[in-house]
């Protein structure tokens, strides 16, 4: 499993399922490597009958450049009908660097390591205690670019906070 390519603990908890109204939101987790069926409305990317369903894998806490490798392996290993995955993932402190951020952003690490990455942004912290979900979509399967891809995640992400009341 990918769990294991990274390095990191898969612990598992029962799925949990918050509904208001007609909207639902996978907000919970299965054991690592279970296939979930997510309800989304638009402008969230559903599950339709024609594409596998996402999977959803616990990593625990682990290395971010292990992680990112990894990441990096499933995507160019993967076929037209690999299911896409969502990772989360906790990381040991980290300062990752984006394809926009300059040596001169970080003015002392405190001897955490600062890594490049391949993606947006600048400068950004991860560490104990923050959740990070990296979802592998298959943007060509979904029939929509990065530009929709993010403002549907927004949406989606916007509607949860919402529906618990935060705006």
């Amino acid at each position: 499993t990918a769990a294991s390519s990274v390095g990191c603990a898969a612990a598992g908890r029962p799925a949990r399922i918050i509904s208001k109204g007609n909207n639902s939101f996978f907000m919970g987790q299965r054991y690592a490597g279970c296939a979930l069926s997510v309800a989304a409305p638009d402008p969230c990317i559903g599950v339709r009958d024609s594409l596998p369903m996402m999977l959803t894998r616990q990593l625990g806490r682990c290395d971010w450049a292990a992680t990112a490798e990894a990441m990096r392996a499933f995507t160019e290993s993967r076929g037209a009908d690999t299911p896409d995955e969502l990772w989360l993932a906790e990381h040991d402190p980290v300062f990752t660097q984006g394809v926009a951020g300059r040596a001169s952003h970080v003015h002392d690490a405190g001897g955490i390591p600062v890594m490049q990455s391949n993606r947006g942004g600048q400068v950004t912290y991860h560490g104990p205690g923050q959740v990070l979900a990296y979802p592998l979509i298959d943007l060509r399967r979904h029939r929509i670019y990065v530009k929709e891809y993010v403002f549907r995640l927004e949406s989606a992400v916007l509607r949860v906070l919402e529906s618990y009341g935060l705006t």
